[in-house]
């Protein structure tokens, strides 16, 4: 595994319990494959550049709406393509919050900024400490 895919599945995992409904997320790893899973992909209709993550949530309660934002995952080493830059500016034309990180704090930051409702631990978590702490008081 890359060094980004690895930083990709680390954000896949905390988004999977962080970002709770009505939000919803999704990802498309399209990188690598070899030139022939890219031709498909293209034919199919996959745009290049589109953001890793691409992220959504109703725009709030009194306005009808959706807000879209997509995710761009980077190492440090990493660097946007030219086609990346383009496909960005023609997303933020259309609508789209974009931005570019290289660390799940920035990735949060980016969600938080945005107006997303972020949970701060896994409900399993949470779960299990009140599950102890109703113990403890018996």
């Amino acid at each position: 595994m890359t060094p980004e895919d690895a930083f990709h599945a680390d954000v896949a995992g905390w988004l999977a319990w962080a970002l709770p409904a009505p939000a919803f997320w999704t990802t498309f790893p399209a990188g690598g494959g070899g030139f022939n899973r890219g031709l498909r992909l293209k034919r199919l209709g996959l745009k290049a550049g589109v953001p890793d993550i691409l992220v959504f949530r109703p725009l709030g309660r009194f306005r009808a709406g959706l807000f879209a934002g997509g995710i761009e995952l980077k190492t440090d080493e990493g660097r946007l393509s030219e086609v990346q830059v383009e496909t960005h500016e023609l997303l933020r034309a259309a609508g789209f919050a974009i931005a570019v990180c290289r660390s799940l704090g920035q990735v949060k930051a980016a969600l938080a900024a945005w107006g997303f409702a972020l949970l701060t631990e896994k409900p399993s978590s949470a779960a299990l400490r009140r599950a102890f702490a109703e113990a403890a008081r018996t």
